[in-house]
Parts: structure tokens; sequence; C-alpha cells
């Protein structure tokens, strides 16, 4: 007996130590592959998950039937025939248990990724342009995944949670605003069942969407990429949760109104201890307050009239609250705050700004010949000179390691898990996070395209991107930017297979990082899925772009393609935005004249050009467009190596 207890409890203990081994599995799938999901159509698509080692898994769907083998460790791959657009069927995945998924469709699914730009939901939209739209958002052949947030160190094989959205008035407010336009666009065009799952995030580099096998490929990135191996993955997660203490830290700093309650903007607040400081200044750091205390004459005929006065304190670098006599002004552009006359005492006034930057940490206070109070007949009362300057009303703004923008952790948990779910195509906006170091933005852009293909096996799908939006304030003169660096960078990353760019220099704005139409920016996408992804080959998908240049004399004549019949100005005027320069590499506004499909540029201070630029700026001003209305990218072309 003693003998035979010891050898049933021995197997017992055998079968539970296989199990904690992790060898004797239940049949289970990725968080992706669930109800209300859309199939690829027309294509096989590839399913996949995990159950007992070599065990037969069957799959089920629309009376068609596959199967397939795990492998020594549980892992098991199937292909679904193709199948045309149409459902909603079940799923059935079967082993020694059975799964079923429930309400699946066939149809077109993309991959729509970046930074808070595509992340941008319909919701955030406070101006109510889109709400017809969302009220009567009853759809539902159009689904959407969002992949959650996540960080890893690792490449993980699954997500962490997630469900597909059928879209409705409820749950179309989460979308992201561009993909929403974009698949909405092919479910009407095409009559088929859509989705999108989107995977993004805010503020997030490329270079944090890209493997670390990949990016130890590109020479500016590879000692960041080695890193990640640097330490064991319980040791990034505790980085991780410190991080995401100090952001709450900052943040709660950040969104604090504990200066505005200390009476900062009153004018009889004492400041006595405050330093004294000159603006504009730059690179203070923490939550800055600034003051300033105004003579202003203000007659009384003017209040009677409801007459404004202008408030310019320059350019915002980063957040600012203005305050006038302790009221929050209202203002759309730093250099036109209009206040009624009615506002001001006649006399002493104070005016007072709080501004700190949660990300650099670095805050610039105005702008040198733009900071001026000017009453209703044009008189200024300069505002540059001393002000009162305290950083100390609240504690500091803490440092903090954001790893959403360092590389390969967002990979890692974001996409890896659900790279090789069949797709159509991927649609990107990103780019703004790159802008400190744009001259590798090309050689990094691409890897990741690449980096994606292989991961998906699906050869080179159809990869759609937008091009940076205009954004801050027009300059008076040609002169460098980052934003337009980056632009270039992408326009040229079109040499790239199955690729496409949306321009949206056009319909940016001076002070919104985050521009409220979307609207043109996914159909505009659409635009080249129609082209790139559908073989529509007839479809006008962008705007000008140049390919073949030559110098005659002082001119430069530019030949454009995608004109669409002819180039034009939006505006019917001439076109502007073109600058050239010589030797000296000074850029000049230059005359640009249409002629057919090709535009004459030259300059008066320029006789032997070198470099042409068109809409080189961070919000340049410039009009050029095609029949199509398709606004033609900024580009610049060197003269001196003649080649496109």
């Amino acid at each position: 007996m003693t003998y035979k207890y010891l050898k049933v409890n021995t197997i017992s203990f055998l079968l539970i130590l296989i199990c904690l081994a992790g060898i004797s599995r239940d049949l289970r799938l990725p968080v992706i592959f669930s109800d209300n999901m859309v199939l690829q159509r027309n294509v096989p698509c590839k399913i996949w998950g995990w159950s007992n080692p070599n065990e037969k898994v069957e799959l089920t769907i629309h009376n068609e039937q596959t199967y397939t083998y795990a492998d020594s460790e549980g892992n098991w791959v199937a292909y679904l025939p193709p199948h045309k657009a149409g459902g909603p069927y079940n799923l059935e995945i079967k082993s020694d248990t059975t799964i079923q998924i429930k309400n699946v469709l066939y149809g077109e699914v993309w991959i729509a990724s970046g930074q808070s730009n595509m992340e941008f939901r319909l919701k955030d939209i406070n101006d109510g342009r889109y709400n017809e739209i969302t009220a009567s958002a009853n759809y539902p052949n159009i689904r959407y995944f969002k992949v959650p947030r996540g960080l890893s160190s690792v490449p993980e094989v699954d997500l962490t949670e997630g469900k597909w959205d059928i879209c409705n008035p409820e749950t179309i407010q989460e979308f992201s605003a561009v993909s929403w336009f974009f698949i909405k666009k092919i479910h009407d065009d095409f009559n088929v069942p859509v989705a999108i799952i989107e995977s993004s995030w805010g503020a997030t580099p490329a270079e944090a969407w890209t493997s670390q096998q990949m990016l130890e490929t590109v020479p500016f990135y590879r000692d960041e990429a080695r890193n990640i191996s640097s330490m064991s993955k319980l040791e990034w997660e505790q980085k991780y949760a410190e991080a995401d203490s100090l952001e709450s830290l900052k943040w709660s700093i950040v969104q604090s109104d504990k200066g505005y309650k200390d009476g900062c903007a009153k004018l009889d607040y004492d400041d006595s201890g405050w330093e004294n400081i000159e603006l504009p200044k730059k690179d203070m750091k923490d939550v800055v307050w600034v003051r300033k205390v105004i003579a202003v004459d203000v007659k009384k005929q003017w209040k009677k009239q409801d007459k404004e006065f202008t408030l310019n304190v320059g350019q915002a670098y980063i957040f600012q609250d203005i305050f006038l006599n302790n009221k929050k002004l209202k203002y759309d552009d730093l250099r036109q705050i209009k206040i009624p006359a009615s506002e001001l005492k006649n006399g002493k006034n104070i005016l007072a700004i709080r501004a700190n930057s949660p990300w650099s940490n670095l805050v610039h206070i105005g702008v040198k010949d733009a900071m001026f109070l000017q009453n209703p007949e044009g008189k200024k009362i300069n505002l540059e000179g001393e002000w009162k300057f305290n950083n100390k009303i609240q504690a500091p703004i803490p440092s903090v390691t954001l790893f959403h923008e360092e590389p390969v952790h967002i990979f890692n948990a974001m996409i890896h898990p659900i790279a090789g779910y069949t797709i159509k195509g991927a649609i990107w906006y990103q780019g703004e996070s790159n802008r400190e170091h744009p001259e590798e933005y090309y050689s990094l852009f691409t890897t990741m395209i690449q980096d994606w293909r292989t991961r998906w096996e699906q050869g080179n799908f159809p990869f759609l991107f937008v091009q940076l939006a205009n954004y801050l304030y027009p300059k008076d003169e040609p002169q460098e930017s980052q934003w337009a660096d980056v632009r270039e960078a992408q326009r040229k990353a079109l040499d790239f297979p199955n690729t496409g760019m949306a321009v949206a220099i056009d319909i940016g704005e001076a002070r919104n990082i985050h521009p409220f139409n979307k609207k043109d920016v996914g159909e505009r996408l659409y635009l080249n899925a129609r082209k790139i992804a559908y073989g529509y080959k007839e479809t006008i998908c962008s705007g000008p772009q140049p390919i073949t240049w030559k110098i005659n004399g002082p001119e430069v004549i530019i030949t454009f393609k995608n004109t669409a019949g002819a180039l034009q100005t939006k505006d019917g005027g001439k076109p502007t935005g073109f600058a050239l320069a010589g030797e000296d590499n000074k850029f000049y506004w230059a005359d640009a004249q249409i002629k057919g499909d090709c535009i004459i540029v030259r300059s008066e201070k320029i006789s032997s050009p070198i470099k042409v630029r068109y809409a080189w700026a961070d919000n340049p001003e410039c009009n050029l467009y095609n029949r199509s209305l398709l606004p033609a990218s900024p580009f610049q072309i060197v003269l001196e190596y003649s080649k496109k």
C-alpha cells in the first residue's frame, strides 16, 4: 500500500511539475483574435496561438476548415484560405478545448500608427465641426481595435488587453480622427467591411516604433538600441514604475493653480522678494512667474465705444497663462491678444505670465521687438526690459526619463504582439518628435518601414504617411527650419517601394500642433491607398512634385509631375514660397511664374543660383496646387548636382 501510494503521488507530482513548466497548455489565442474582428479579404489570413505540444489544431469559418499542428513548445500557426468580403461568421478553433470567435467579418484591415496626430480622437476635436458625423455614426461593418499603451524591454508575444469595437455614436468618439476619415472612404467607395488596428502614442519618435535588431543597423541609434540589453526585464520594469511616479508628480506641479491662488496676478501682491530680470529671456526653468506693472492712459470714450487694446508678448514656445489684473486672458495668437478698453484701469495695471515647459523644462518668454501693449490709436507701450521673476512658487519640475520616447520599448509592447495579423497596409502620422535630428530621419524612417514589412511577412505592403503640417508663426525672411528638414526626409522616403504621402502643408495651425482638420488628412491618405493599394492607377493622389530642373542663366526652370493637367495657385495669384540661394547659401525670396507643368523661378539678388526651395519654413506662406486642388509638397533642390 505504501508503495502504491508513493507511486500515485509521484506521478501526480510529476504532472504538476510538467504543468508548472508550461509544457501543458490550454488552447489560447492572442488578444487581437477576438469577437467582432475583421479578417483581410481575398488573401490567406494568418492565425496563431498556443496549445499543448504537438497537438492538432482545427480552424473552421463559414464551412471552410483548415488545420495545423503545434510545435514541441505548443506554438502553432495556421492560414485561413482566401475569402471574399462578407459576414458575419463565427470562427471556431479546436484542439483539446474549443474557442469560438463571434461576429467576424471579412473586409479591409489597416494598421494606423504614429504619435499624437494619429492618436488624436474625434472627441478631442471640440469645435463642433464633426458633431453631425459622430452623432449619426451607426456603421456595424466598421470595426476598431485600439492597442493599449505599453512598454517592454523584450518583444512581447501578446497584448495586455484590447477589444474590437463596432462603430456607433458612442464608440466612434474614441476613434483616431485621421483613421476614421480614411476608413470611411474605403467603406463607402468599395462597400466592404473595414477595420483599423490603431497602435499610436503621443510624443513618440520613430525609433520607439522600431525593433532593437533593426535599430542596431542605423549608426546614430546603435548604442541606444544596444543599451536595451544592459538590464533584465525586471530591472526595466522597475525603471518604468519610477518614471511613472515622477511623471505624475511633474504633471501635478504643472497643472496646479497654486501661484494664482497665492495672488501672483494681483496688483497688490507683494513681489519685493522676487528677482529682477530682463525680458525677452530664454532657458528659464521650472514653473516661471513674471510680473510687470504698466501705466495705461485709458480714455473714457474708448470704453463707451467698445475700443480694444492689443497685447503682443511674442511667440509661445511653452505653456503660457497670461493674466491682466488677476483675470486670465483668452487668446488664439500671442501677438494679437485683444483686450477691451473697459478691462484696463486708467493708471496702474498688473500684467502677469505663468509659464512652464513640461517636456524640456526650458521656458522662453517674449520675442525681441514683439512685446508691447498698443492702444486703439496705435500708440505702443514697450513691455521689454525689467520684470519681476520667481520660479520658486512651486516645487521644481522633476526630470523624468520618458521611456515611450526611448528606442525599442514601444515596438516590443505595441507592434511585436500584432505583427503578422494579416492587413492591407499601414497609415502613419509622425515626425514631430524627430525634429531635433532631422538629418537622421530618412534613414530611421525607411529602416522602420522595412522592419515592419519584415515582421508582417507580407512583402512590401502599402505604407502611407502624412508629411508634417505647417506649425508655429510665419517668418518674414527665408531661414532654416527643422520642420522643413523632416518634411524633406519624408518626401525622399517616397523612393521606397509602395509608399505614399499626404501633404498637409496647407491645413495646419500656427498655435496648435494638433490641427483640427483631420478630414482632409484622412481623405488625402485614402487617395494614396486608392492608387497604391487598390490599383486605380489613374487616381491623382498627391499634389505637384518636382521631377526635373535646369538652370537658364539667373533662372531655374522646374518641371513637375502630378499636376492633374496644370499647375495653379489656390488664390489665383502668383506662386509664393519660393526662395533661391547662390554660392554663399543665403536664401532670398524669389519670383515664380507658372508655365504649363513648369515653374520659372528667379531673384534679382541671385545671379547664379545653386539651390532652390519651396515652402521651406515651419509655417510657410505657399499656394501651389494642381488641378485637383492638392498642394505641392515642400522641397529643396541642390542645383549644382543637376540630378533628380
